[in-house]
């Protein structure tokens, strides 16, 4: 359900109310028996306003909104089926190898958007966008997932925020070049259910130990882990990136040379080390300073 209303041909507010549902169902890949469990739906009930605005003879755009999510038996897949540690035969553990789909909790989410495009002067731009979110569980299945009221969903950054010049030249080679830069930045995620900002796996390690934050070797193939703490955080980050580009005026022609990663940052867009069972690290590093030229034709 969706109202809106023009105050003026510059502003217009909006409100919105929508429900979402996720389906439930059995753990599809139980590595046990015992791991084989139901899990129910999830649903979400969403509340959203805000306002789009042209001001200033359209020299300013200005979009604002505000949310509020109220999740309701949230499905999260978990690594460590900590409600089985004993189910297995005379005791034993079926709580690792496990990938297992649990309703952790339910949660409120509330936060805001604000996305702007200022042209201060003819043929140059300023563009950007910030966002807040605030993740809150409202109760949680502690015993079962190892998720705490703390925690939040993984891949879930609290801030996030872009900004980006770019300033047009016309009339040259008869076509227009372009020059841009843009930075995007994000605050720290977590890569699991189960938040984990730093995991003693020896008795040996200090409790003040830091995180390496590269696990890995540069052997090939990987390499052991460098430290006996884990961590399932990536911590946030800012990337930088470029572009030259020309636009032939009939717009049928265009060649570009573009750089992404400016500071050939090194990062982390997935990481997981697991420290039950065998014990794992593995990750997706983000690609490092990239150049490209492209050339485009179109008829």
């Amino acid at each position: 359900m969706a109202a809106d209303y023009r105050f003026s041909p510059e502003f217009l507010f909006y409100a919105q109310v929508s429900t979402g549902y996720r389906a439930g169902g059995v753990n599809p890949r139980p590595f046990f028996p015992s791991q084989a469990t139901a899990f129910r739906p999830e649903t979400i009930t969403a509340y959203e306003a805000g306002f789009k605005s042209d001001l200033f003879d359209r020299k300013l755009r200005l979009n604002v909104s505000a949310f509020f999510n109220d999740y309701k038996n949230i499905i999260l897949s978990s690594v460590n089926c900590l409600d089985l540690a004993t189910a297995g035969p005379g005791g034993s553990s079926q709580a690792t190898p496990c990938l297992r789909p649990s309703n952790v909790g339910s949660a409120h989410v509330k936060g805001f958007e604000v996305e702007t495009l200022i042209r201060p002067v003819d043929n140059f731009t300023i563009d950007g966008s910030l966002s807040y979110l605030d993740f809150k569980y409202q109760k949680v299945d502690t015993l079962s997932t190892g998720v705490t009221l703390n925690d939040v969903t993984p891949y879930t950054p609290k801030w996030k925020a872009a900004i980006g010049v770019q300033y047009d030249i016309p009339d040259v080679l008869k076509g227009m070049v372009t020059v841009r830069l843009d930075g995007a930045y994000q605050s720290k995620i977590y890569t699991e259910a189960a938040n984990i900002d730093s995991l003693a796996v020896s008795s040996t390690v200090p409790a003040n130990s830091p995180v390496t934050p590269s696990p890995f070797s540069n052997a090939g193939g990987g390499g052991p882990i460098t430290t006996l703490r884990l961590s399932n955080r990536i911590d946030g980050y800012f990337l930088a990136n470029a572009r030259l580009g020309w636009q032939s005026d009939a717009k049928d022609w265009g060649v570009t040379l573009e750089v992404q990663n400016l500071t050939n940052k090194y990062y982390f867009l997935t990481l997981l080390q697991e420290a039950f069972g065998a014990g794992t690290a593995s990750g997706q590093p983000g690609r490092p300073r990239t150049w490209s030229v492209s050339v485009r034709r179109s008829f």
